[in-house]
């Protein structure tokens, strides 16, 4: 901004120390537009300069383009309503658009990890009431302060606001990367929440100091205690976006601290997944009985059904042997067991005295 200033100061120093042409015809005025300085320019020409240097998005080996029209008017933009300078090239950046790719890449990897890492929180907690116990509590503290839950359109207060004064007083139809005052209507409220849970983590980390020290441990036990307490709450409370007013300015400064935010933001699902349900001591400890307790029934299952089909193997085995044994077709005689098969088919069929 300082070298934009700058720049803008020459410009009108310039226009106070060059006159003003006094050749006949139209012309379109000489004029600053935010960027780069025009002077005046004969109707029906098209002035060319190289684009900004001082703008690190811009590529100043390429030109902008600006328009006077037959009239000794600058073009207008038929959207905007306003003087319009062609600045299009001066975006053909390599190593911006490759960047912009890569950001776009981590996007789409972190949010879909967060999505199923989550998913996968979510339903370990549901399978093992974990979240029944954690409606219970809430139901139990209604009297209590002890569960504060802000309200849910709370972030539409902002939004609502940035949007009525964007459209009133800073209407350029391209509500993104611009440099006005009325951002900060958005900014500030984030910033805001983010300090007030800065506060909130270092007081947590007071407190656990202080504790520690009334135990009687030792100071590298205690730093610890406050450095996994920083490491868990930090990515709860969205602390690691503090970091994104922190932007340089140098290309390749620019580009680390681009994509070490994007990692930030867009696997902080992951990373409170991770942490929280992963990681937990109590969730792998239920894991693993639940485990267990699969594994044993499993094999007690697999050794009664194995045990069935042994048995059932020996009787069946039995009986087609005692079938051969006894009902023999190559017999001579035509009784067996002292009777005979006409008796058999008149008499009643009692198996208990078939071999008797």
């Amino acid at each position: 901004m300082e070298m934009i200033r700058k720049a803008q100061f020459e410009c009108y120093q310039k226009f106070i120390q060059v006159p003003v042409h006094e050749n006949t015809g139209s012309y379109c005025n000489r004029t600053w537009d935010g960027w780069l300085c025009w002077d005046d320019t004969p109707a029906g020409v098209t002035v060319i300069q190289n684009c900004p240097s001082y703008y690190q998005e811009f590529n100043d080996q390429e030109e902008a383009i600006k328009i006077c029209d037959e009239k000794g008017h600058w073009f207008v933009h038929p959207e905007s309503n306003r003087q319009w300078t062609n600045y299009t090239l001066c975006t053909n950046i390599k190593w911006y658009e490759k960047s912009v790719w890569n950001a776009y890449y981590i996007a789409i990897t972190g949010l879909s990890l967060s999505l199923v890492s989550l998913l996968i929180s979510l339903g370990i907690f549901f399978c093992f009431n974990y979240a029944t116990a954690l409606t219970h509590l809430a139901g139990i503290a209604q009297q209590q302060p002890l569960i504060i839950t802000p309200p849910v359109r709370a972030p539409l207060i902002p939004a609502s606001t940035y949007a009525v004064a964007r459209s009133m007083y800073f209407n350029d139809y391209c509500w993104y990367r611009t440099d006005t005052l009325l951002d900060y209507i958005i900014t500030g409220s984030i910033f805001t929440v983010l300090s007030v849970n800065l506060l909130i983590l270092i007081r947590i980390i007071h407190v656990l100091i202080k504790k520690s020290k009334t135990r009687l441990l030792r100071k590298s036990i205690q730093y610890l205690k406050a450095v996994r307490a920083t490491f868990i709450l930090a990515p709860l409370l969205g602390i690691q976006i503090l970091f994104a007013s922190l932007e340089p300015r140098e290309r390749t400064s620019k580009e680390i601290h681009l994509y070490i935010l994007d990692v930030c933001i867009y696997f902080q699902g992951l990373l409170v997944a991770t942490i929280f349900c992963f990681f937990n001591g109590e969730v792998q400890s239920v894991l693993r009985r639940h485990w267990k307790q699969y594994r044993i029934q499993f094999e007690h299952s697999f050794a009664h059904s194995d045990g069935l089909r042994s048995a059932s193997f020996t009787v069946s085995s039995s009986f087609t042997d005692g079938q051969s044994f006894n009902f023999n077709h190559d017999c001579p005689s035509e009784h067996l067991n002292g009777k005979s098969f006409s008796e058999m088919e008149n008499g009643p069929f009692k198996p208990e005295k078939l071999y008797g």
